[in-house]
């Protein structure tokens, strides 16, 4: 189902009076949910910046890891500066009391105030920003940033309600096994996340957690953790300008050869002919992707 119509509306209101685009940040079956939501950055100077793999690699760690943690503890608006001085205006999102993932707003130039609650990244040294765009930025003065994250907070929690009121899952809190293992992978799929990691959260034993996945998806873990992340990288693929390795990098490969051979192994083709043929493929995708668990 889409975005209710007066969520996408608020959306273009903001993005016209602010001069800046909203993205997102969710699990892979939350946007799956709301496809009128952008789910990538659509900022002209942020993809300028990403077209560098290098400056691409400090972007996503910054963005999906460290702010994604931050959003999730402090449970509040917040100010992101990106660790080539850029802002953001972050606000979590969350849907029967669980954390389903952010909702910025961006890209500002930064003018100088520093907000009760803001992550910033250290500083990566040197002429990242092509200075032709940051004319073209507004500058997020102290007022702006108030009124923005007033704005955001009301679209987080309409965003929250259409997935609470589109997922049965997310209609009641996440208990059995099952629905806490898709949540954590879908939640993590971007980082660095193995077997000890999901056993950690599962307060079960690397052994016990392999045996668990095994016996409920019929499939392993590292099987089913790729599901997720190729899911993500087939969106991607079809809805952004990455280039194939960027896609793998944001998707949680970060082997971009690797993800290249699983993608020809589980498709039949390359990202790239994926991306050539376009959306018609979008439903060899969904059947490569998880089974919705039987409840």
């Amino acid at each position: 189902m889409a975005v209710t119509e007066s969520v996408y509306t608020s959306i273009i209101a903001i993005e016209r009076k602010y001069g800046c685009r909203i993205g997102c940040h969710l699990g892979c079956g939350d946007l799956a949910m709301l496809p009128g939501l952008v789910s990538i950055h659509a900022s002209k100077a942020c993809n300028e910046v990403k077209k560098n793999l290098w400056r691409h690699a400090h972007c996503t760690t910054f963005e999906l890891e460290e702010s994604l943690r931050f959003a999730r503890k402090s449970q509040q608006t917040f100010l992101k500066i990106c660790p080539f001085g850029l802002a953001e205006v972050v606000s979590p999102v969350f849907s029967g009391g669980i954390f389903r993932g952010v909702i910025h707003a961006g890209t500002f130039q930064t003018s100088g105030f520093q907000s009760e609650h803001e992550i910033r990244s250290h500083r990566v040294q040197g002429r990242n920003v092509p200075s032709g765009y940051l004319p073209k930025l507004l500058s997020l003065t102290e007022a702006a940033f108030k009124d923005i994250s007033a704005l955001l907070e009301l679209l987080a929690f309409s965003i929250g309600h259409c997935i609470g009121g589109n997922t049965a899952v997310s209609e009641r809190p996440v208990s059995g096994n099952r629905e806490l293992i898709e949540y954590h992978i879908n939640s993590n799929f971007r980082i660095a996340f193995g077997l000890n990691d999901l056993a950690a959260k599962m307060r079960w034993t690397p052994e016990h957690t392999s045996r668990e996945v095994r016996r409920l998806f019929g499939r392993s873990f590292v099987e089913l953790l790729n599901e997720s992340r190729m899911k993500n990288a087939c969106m991607l693929l079809e809805n952004s300008t990455f280039k194939v390795n960027n896609v793998a990098w944001v998707s949680g490969f970060h082997d971009s050869a690797y993800f290249s051979r699983l993608f020809m192994k589980k498709m039949k083709m390359t990202p790239g002919s994926y991306r050539r043929k376009g959306k018609e493929q979008s439903s060899r995708c969904a059947d490569f992707l998880p089974r919705e668990a039987n409840h």
